[in-house]
């Protein structure tokens, strides 16, 4: 047995304090823990001590002035994001994950054209993917090649196939072809089918048949019907949306001549 400070006794391992009046066993008096000659003030509940300083956030500012080197090298973000400065001054964005154990690398794109924000925003979206097994990579160009396929599919672009495969004569493909270049396509030409609605539609017969006359307005209906047949028939749209406008438009009424006189008939036949 050791004498601790304030002539309480002290046994190893063991924290024992006595009063001298009484000699009654007390723990842990006033908060004072005296071990080994010395004496530690306590709170009620001690606050662990971690052994890693969390890393300070890396601002744009640091990112806007890091300078290139002989050698490329890597400014980490947080989360597999690094920003890669190459030796000739180029700053891309880079974030490292895996699938299968295996370590891969997805290219986001250059800062500052991508800010810092926008490169985690970028992250935590692959980061889904990534969780199904999804290289973003990938991903990314097939939403690209979809794209370019439904930029594709627009209007125009599905009525002149349709034109040019027309058993027709020339003469023929160039009047609808012109028809539709005066009456359709300035509304819906540039527009994909699916974005095509039966109200569009109606305004374009309506104008058709204003500007143009009804034996337009029935030729433009006539045109875009066969079309929208030829786009659901090849797996392009699933509805017809000319379908529907029989009624509330004007008609195309057949305009019959009257019977020529015989005198008429005879100056007909002498002439030709």
């Amino acid at each position: 047995m050791f004498v601790g400070v304030r002539g309480y006794p002290t046994i190893w391992g063991h924290v024992k304090v006595y009063t001298s009046a009484t000699g009654e066993i007390m723990n842990n008096i006033a908060n004072e823990i005296v071990i080994n000659h010395s004496v530690r003030k306590v709170k009620d509940a001690p606050t662990p001590i971690s052994n890693h300083t969390p890393k300070r956030g890396v601002s744009d500012a640091a990112l806007r002035s890091a300078k290139p080197r002989d050698k490329n090298y890597k400014i980490a973000v947080g989360g597999g994001l690094y920003l890669e400065v190459t030796s000739k001054g180029s700053k891309l964005w880079r974030w490292k994950y895996r699938i299968d154990g295996k370590e891969n690398r997805y290219a986001i794109g250059s800062y500052p054209e991508i800010s810092l924000r926008e490169a985690r925003d970028v992250v935590e979206s692959a980061r889904k993917q990534v969780k199904q097994g999804l290289h973003p990579a990938q991903q990314k160009q097939f939403e690209r090649m979809k794209s370019a396929l439904e930029q594709a599919n627009t209007f125009e672009v599905v009525a002149s196939e349709w034109i040019k495969w027309r058993d027709w004569m020339e003469v023929t493909k160039k009047r609808r072809l012109d028809m539709l270049n005066r009456v359709v396509f300035p509304t819906i030409g540039r527009l994909l089918l699916r974005e095509i609605s039966s109200s569009m539609i109606l305004k374009i017969l309506q104008q058709a048949s204003e500007n143009n006359g009804v034996s337009v307005m029935a030729e433009a209906k006539r045109t875009m019907f066969r079309i929208f047949v030829f786009a659901a028939e090849t797996g392009q749209v699933n509805a017809n949306p000319v379908r529907q406008w029989r009624e509330v438009l004007p008609k195309n009424k057949t305009q019959h001549k009257r019977p020529l006189s015989h005198a008429e008939i005879g100056q007909l036949l002498r002439r030709y």
